[in-house]
């Protein structure tokens, strides 16, 4: 059986690993690595439900959200 504790664990290491830096990793291919030397946007600070870093959900359909970045003036992003 699985705990919430073990889960809650495994949660909090995954997010310490996140701010740590693997999520800000570099580009791995060519072209990735040439689209962010062009300024490409950049996601940064992702949230949900507005907390950087939940812990657990009691809603169905969780909002997400992240502000981007970019080098390039005017950059937006559409759906």
């Amino acid at each position: 059986m699985v705990s919430r504790r073990s889960i809650m664990a495994a949660a909090v290491a995954t997010a310490a690993a996140v701010d740590a830096g693997s999520a800000t990793a570099a580009p791995v291919n060519a072209s990735a690595r040439a689209a962010a030397r062009r300024g490409a946007p950049r996601v940064t600070r992702p949230a949900v439900e507005y907390v950087r870093h939940p812990l657990g959900l009691d809603v169905r359909r969780p909002r997400l959200s992240w502000p981007l970045v970019s080098d390039t003036p005017g950059v937006r992003q559409i759906a």
